[in-house]
């Protein structure tokens, strides 16, 4: 079967997207933005409905889109989020105010380890969504801050399939980041203290448990 095929199935039972999320995908679209997929937005707003966190921590923030997902799920989160593309935050601010949702959201311009060394506090819910090649050092900065029995969710944990191949050609532009990303795999995979689980959702997702 063609993912592509089984996500637009999928997404068409699921029905119409809010204008909310239809805004912020439709920019997207026409000028080329990354943003998650449909499914895992889905799964992020089921995460947060479910659990209800209060404090989540956004690791890239694009320009909203996943943000919109989790507060698609509870409404009621405040959300810290941090992208270094300050254009793509001011984006995100657009559209947060559009939706009316920008009074829960707390949004920086800044890259993100330095970040991460500033008091944050604890949060409920990580969604590490950043530079690839990052992944795999900011485990332990997420781990910390990181409340027990939260959930630590990272995407494209594939990274579009190189993960598993290589092709020669990419190893220049690419491998920094695979390397990375398989090597926050393995060390979220043997972590004594996270219950993790690899979804094949979208790129690939991890959602991964904090044991109190």
């Amino acid at each position: 079967m063609e993912l592509l095929a089984v996500e637009a199935y999928f997404s068409g039972l699921e029905g119409a997207l809010p204008d909310s999320l239809k805004r912020v995908k439709d920019y997207a679209l026409e000028h080329q933005v990354p943003v998650v997929s449909d499914q895992v937005g889905g799964f992020l707003k089921l995460l947060c409905g479910l659990t209800k966190p209060k404090r989540i921590l956004e690791l890239g923030s694009g320009i909203s889109y996943s943000t919109h997902w989790m507060l698609l799920g509870w409404p009621n989160a405040q959300i810290v989020s941090v992208d270094a593309n300050g254009d793509r935050i001011e984006l995100a601010r657009g559209f947060l105010e559009a939706s009316g949702a920008l009074t829960q959201v707390e949004l920086h311009s800044s890259w993100i380890e330095p970040f991460l060394e500033t008091r944050l506090g604890e949060f409920d819910l990580i969604f590490l969504d950043s530079v690839k090649k990052d992944y795999a050092t900011l485990l332990s900065q997420c781990y910390k801050i990181l409340l027990p029995e939260g959930l630590l969710v990272a995407d494209n944990i594939l990274y579009q399939g190189k993960v598993l191949s290589l092709l020669p050609e990419q190893e220049k532009k690419y491998a920094a980041g695979v390397g990375s990303i398989k090597a926050f795999n393995q060390a979220v995979a043997e972590h004594p203290a996270l219950d993790a689980h690899f979804l094949s959702i979208g790129d690939g997702l991890l959602v991964a448990r904090k044991l109190a």
